[in-house]
Protein backbone atom coordinates (compact mmCIF):
# COMPACT_ATOMS: atom_id res chain seq x y z
CA UNK A 1 0.00 0.00 0.00
CA UNK A 2 1.54 3.32 -1.10
CA UNK A 3 1.10 6.02 1.48
CA UNK A 4 1.90 9.63 0.49
CA UNK A 5 4.59 11.33 2.58
CA UNK A 6 3.48 13.56 5.45
CA UNK A 7 2.64 17.13 4.41
CA UNK A 8 5.65 18.50 6.35
CA UNK A 9 7.99 16.46 4.13
CA UNK A 10 6.64 17.86 0.86
CA UNK A 11 8.63 20.68 -0.75
CA UNK A 12 6.50 23.85 -0.94
CA UNK A 13 5.65 25.03 -4.42
CA UNK A 14 8.14 27.49 -5.92
CA UNK A 15 6.97 31.09 -6.27
CA UNK A 16 5.81 31.96 -9.81
CA UNK A 17 6.66 35.48 -11.08
CA UNK A 18 4.46 35.11 -14.20
CA UNK A 19 1.59 37.49 -14.79
CA UNK A 20 0.59 41.16 -14.63
CA UNK A 21 1.31 43.51 -11.72
CA UNK A 22 0.71 47.11 -10.65
CA UNK A 23 2.14 49.14 -7.79
CA UNK A 24 3.40 52.40 -6.38
CA UNK A 25 6.96 53.57 -5.76
CA UNK A 26 9.11 56.37 -4.40
CA UNK A 27 12.51 57.42 -5.69
CA UNK A 28 15.32 59.92 -5.27
CA UNK A 29 16.65 61.92 -8.25
CA UNK A 30 20.21 63.22 -8.00
CA UNK A 31 21.83 65.84 -10.25
CA UNK A 32 25.52 66.77 -10.11
CA UNK A 33 26.51 69.36 -12.68
CA UNK A 34 26.82 72.99 -13.60
CA UNK A 35 24.84 75.66 -15.44
CA UNK A 36 26.90 76.88 -18.39
CA UNK A 37 25.77 79.83 -20.43
CA UNK A 38 26.22 83.38 -21.52
CA UNK A 39 24.74 86.32 -19.65
CA UNK A 40 21.45 87.28 -21.27
CA UNK A 41 18.87 89.95 -20.69
CA UNK A 42 15.43 89.31 -22.18
CA UNK A 43 16.97 86.73 -24.53
CA UNK A 44 19.61 89.17 -25.88
CA UNK A 45 23.29 89.00 -24.94
CA UNK A 46 24.26 91.42 -22.15
CA UNK A 47 27.37 92.61 -23.94
CA UNK A 48 27.09 95.71 -26.08
CA UNK A 49 28.89 96.29 -29.39
CA UNK A 50 32.61 95.66 -28.94
CA UNK A 51 32.10 94.22 -25.42
CA UNK A 52 32.70 90.63 -24.34
CA UNK A 53 29.73 88.65 -22.98
CA UNK A 54 30.07 87.28 -19.45
CA UNK A 55 30.49 83.48 -19.43
CA UNK A 56 28.99 81.67 -16.49
CA UNK A 57 29.79 78.29 -14.98
CA UNK A 58 27.69 77.95 -11.83
CA UNK A 59 27.58 74.80 -9.71
CA UNK A 60 24.11 73.26 -10.13
CA UNK A 61 23.56 70.13 -8.04
CA UNK A 62 20.95 68.70 -5.76
CA UNK A 63 18.64 65.87 -4.87
CA UNK A 64 14.89 65.67 -5.24
CA UNK A 65 12.20 63.11 -4.69
CA UNK A 66 9.41 61.64 -6.79
CA UNK A 67 6.64 59.11 -6.46
CA UNK A 68 4.50 57.34 -8.97
CA UNK A 69 2.80 54.27 -10.35
CA UNK A 70 4.20 51.25 -12.20
CA UNK A 71 2.86 48.25 -14.01
CA UNK A 72 4.13 45.36 -16.02
CA UNK A 73 3.94 41.76 -17.02
CA UNK A 74 6.40 38.89 -16.38
CA UNK A 75 6.81 35.42 -17.83
CA UNK A 76 8.84 32.79 -15.95
CA UNK A 77 10.57 29.78 -17.56
CA UNK A 78 12.25 27.63 -14.90
CA UNK A 79 14.34 30.20 -13.00
CA UNK A 80 14.55 32.74 -15.84
CA UNK A 81 12.06 35.65 -15.71
CA UNK A 82 11.50 38.16 -18.51
CA UNK A 83 8.94 40.89 -18.98
CA UNK A 84 8.09 44.47 -19.75
CA UNK A 85 7.50 47.32 -17.30
CA UNK A 86 6.40 50.94 -17.47
CA UNK A 87 6.23 53.65 -14.85
CA UNK A 88 5.21 57.27 -14.43
CA UNK A 89 6.62 59.45 -11.64
CA UNK A 90 5.60 62.90 -10.46
CA UNK A 91 8.46 64.97 -9.07
CA UNK A 92 9.50 68.51 -8.36
CA UNK A 93 12.59 70.63 -7.79
CA UNK A 94 15.83 68.68 -7.98
CA UNK A 95 18.65 71.22 -8.10
CA UNK A 96 18.96 74.88 -7.16
CA UNK A 97 21.74 77.44 -7.06
CA UNK A 98 21.78 80.77 -5.25
CA UNK A 99 24.93 82.30 -6.72
CA UNK A 100 25.09 86.11 -6.50
CA UNK A 101 23.59 87.57 -9.65
CA UNK A 102 21.85 84.40 -10.85
CA UNK A 103 19.52 81.89 -9.21
CA UNK A 104 18.81 78.67 -11.09
CA UNK A 105 16.35 75.86 -10.54
CA UNK A 106 15.93 72.47 -12.25
CA UNK A 107 12.65 70.56 -11.86
CA UNK A 108 11.38 67.24 -13.16
CA UNK A 109 7.58 67.48 -13.32
CA UNK A 110 7.09 64.01 -14.80
CA UNK A 111 9.35 61.08 -15.61
CA UNK A 112 8.18 58.05 -17.60
CA UNK A 113 9.97 54.88 -18.68
CA UNK A 114 9.16 51.77 -20.72
CA UNK A 115 11.67 48.98 -20.16
CA UNK A 116 12.37 45.34 -20.78
CA UNK A 117 13.23 43.32 -17.67
CA UNK A 118 15.09 40.01 -17.33
CA UNK A 119 16.40 38.15 -14.35
CA UNK A 120 16.74 35.01 -12.29
CA UNK A 121 14.28 33.89 -9.63
CA UNK A 122 15.47 32.27 -6.43
CA UNK A 123 12.00 31.15 -5.28
CA UNK A 124 10.36 34.39 -4.05
CA UNK A 125 13.41 36.62 -4.63
CA UNK A 126 14.19 38.01 -8.09
CA UNK A 127 17.54 39.44 -9.21
CA UNK A 128 16.91 41.44 -12.41
CA UNK A 129 18.37 43.79 -15.00
CA UNK A 130 16.29 46.36 -16.88
CA UNK A 131 16.68 48.85 -19.71
CA UNK A 132 14.70 50.85 -22.22
CA UNK A 133 13.28 54.25 -23.10
CA UNK A 134 12.94 57.24 -20.76
CA UNK A 135 11.23 60.62 -21.07
CA UNK A 136 11.11 63.55 -18.66
CA UNK A 137 9.21 66.86 -18.51
CA UNK A 138 12.07 69.15 -17.43
CA UNK A 139 11.82 72.80 -16.36
CA UNK A 140 14.96 74.92 -16.09
CA UNK A 141 14.66 78.45 -14.75
CA UNK A 142 17.23 81.19 -14.25
CA UNK A 143 16.68 84.48 -12.42
CA UNK A 144 19.09 87.24 -13.40
CA UNK A 145 17.59 90.68 -13.89
CA UNK A 146 14.49 88.91 -15.27
CA UNK A 147 13.16 85.39 -14.90
CA UNK A 148 13.68 83.08 -17.85
CA UNK A 149 12.57 79.46 -17.97
CA UNK A 150 12.49 76.62 -20.44
CA UNK A 151 10.05 73.72 -20.18
CA UNK A 152 10.40 70.72 -22.49
CA UNK A 153 10.09 66.96 -22.75
CA UNK A 154 13.46 65.28 -23.20
CA UNK A 155 14.00 61.66 -24.17
CA UNK A 156 16.79 59.18 -23.67
CA UNK A 157 17.48 55.74 -22.30
CA UNK A 158 17.66 54.11 -18.90
CA UNK A 159 19.38 50.97 -17.59
CA UNK A 160 19.75 49.40 -14.20
CA UNK A 161 19.04 46.43 -12.04
CA UNK A 162 17.58 45.45 -8.74
CA UNK A 163 16.47 42.90 -6.23
CA UNK A 164 12.77 42.21 -5.67
CA UNK A 165 11.33 40.04 -2.92
CA UNK A 166 7.75 38.72 -2.83
CA UNK A 167 6.40 38.70 0.71
CA UNK A 168 3.15 37.09 -0.46
CA UNK A 169 1.36 36.38 -3.76
CA UNK A 170 0.17 40.01 -3.89
CA UNK A 171 2.89 42.04 -2.11
CA UNK A 172 6.52 42.56 -3.08
CA UNK A 173 9.21 45.17 -2.46
CA UNK A 174 12.30 46.07 -4.44
CA UNK A 175 15.56 47.93 -4.24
Amino acid sequence: LDVPPPMDDLRPASFDWSGPYVGVFGTAIAVDGSFDGTCTLLGVGCAGPGEIAVYTDYEHSGIGYAGGILGGWNYQMDSFVMGIEGDWAFGGTVATNDEPGVDTELSFNSIATLRGRAGFAFDNTLLYFTGGLAAADVVFGAVMSTTESDNQWVTGWTAGGGLEHAFSQSLSGRI
